[in-house]
């Protein structure tokens, strides 16, 4: 009967809020293997594969911090700073929606003057459209280049819209 059915949906709509509700099961952690953590470009900064992202607020130093980054693992020196490196070179893009080129290139400057490196190779490109506009463009030069890692500055004006919202 068409009530019967009601009924049915009903109860199996109330178990699953009931399975939804008690969420995961317990599991005993001795058990089992563990997955190798993923290695990291920047340890304990940047791990391989896995994007990471500088937030604070507007003249905090982020894009310099975000820079300085790019130069270690374009450096391929195995050390900086403190912080352990992968020792092969990277090839780093720098894609900038705030400031010139000019800029940029001073920063590297002092930045690999105050590691004590050479000034590596860093590519940089001022952020015309925003990503999902030119994500296609973008993907092909990064590609051409060989691109392996970029920095994005700044995430908010690279969406196109107002990063607050869904769109």
């Amino acid at each position: 009967t068409y009530q019967g059915w009601l009924d049915l949906i009903d109860d199996a709509c109330k178990r699953m809020i009931e399975i939804h509700s008690d969420g995961d099961p317990w599991v005993d952690l001795a058990i089992g293997d563990v997955e190798a953590d993923a290695p990291y470009l920047v340890d304990p900064l940047i791990r391989l594969d896995e994007p990471t992202i500088l937030y604070g607020i507007g003249g905090a130093g982020k894009s310099t911090v975000g820079l300085a980054l790019a130069m270690a693992l374009a450096s391929g020196v195995p050390e900086m700073w403190g912080f352990r490196l992968t020792p092969v070179p990277q090839r780093v893009g720098y894609l900038d929606f705030e400031d010139t080129e000019t800029t940029f290139k001073r920063r590297l400057r002092a930045l690999a003057a105050g590691a004590g490196v050479p000034v590596p190779s860093v590519w940089y490109k001022g952020g015309e459209a925003s990503l999902p506009a030119s994500a296609e463009s973008l993907g092909r030069q990064i590609a051409d280049l060989g691109i392996t890692g970029i920095v994005v500055d700044s995430a908010g004006m690279a969406c196109g819209a107002d990063p607050e919202k869904s769109e």
